[in-house]
């Protein structure tokens, strides 16, 4: 049982969610110029390790990147464009249950519960002149306790898996 729950939370850690909503009726072409506001929510006390001022200033670069890479240009003086991002850190609880054999049609299970935490990233964009939201793109995974070596790539990813979708 204990080695299905690792494997079950190892698959679920791996997995990236990546959704995208853009408003249809606008033209994206119209866009030049953006600028990136400042996340002005609290750090996450649950989980401080991935909500912190490095983190943030990661997601912020990786944006950036990404729009200059769709043929926006970065700027603080009227741009088309405000760029927001939220981080939301939420504990979780999943029951996971299995029968004590796999012969008996009447089984007794056993049950397990599983705390883990789960992160999402919600970028929206803005448009600027009549603050109405255009685009939004949403990422959750289950995150582990400590971050790994590899945060700053899974940011990178996860921000260009969202902007693919980007002017769709």
């Amino acid at each position: 049982m204990i080695r299905i729950l690792f494997i079950v939370l190892a698959l679920l850690a791996g997995c990236t969610t990546v959704k995208v909503r853009s408003d249809q009726a606008v033209n994206f072409d119209q866009f030049k110029t953006f600028y990136c506001l400042e996340c002005q929510d609290e750090f996450s006390a649950i989980a401080p390790e991935y909500d912190n001022t490095e983190t943030r200033a990661l997601i912020r670069e990786a944006i950036i990147t990404e729009l200059e890479r769709k043929g926006l240009t970065y700027t603080e003086e009227d741009p088309d464009i405000l760029v927001d991002f939220k981080i939301v850190i939420e504990e979780r609880v999943a029951i996971l249950a299995e029968p004590e054999s796999a012969y008996n049609y009447w089984e007794t299970y056993e049950a397990q519960t599983v705390r883990f935490k789960q992160g999402t990233l919600l970028i929206n964009l803005i448009n600027a002149s009549n603050n109405q939201a255009i685009w939004q793109g949403l990422s959750s995974r289950v995150i582990e306790d400590t971050p790994s070596e590899q945060l700053e790539n899974r940011i990178k990813n996860t921000v260009t898996r969202m902007f693919k979708k980007y002017n769709q």
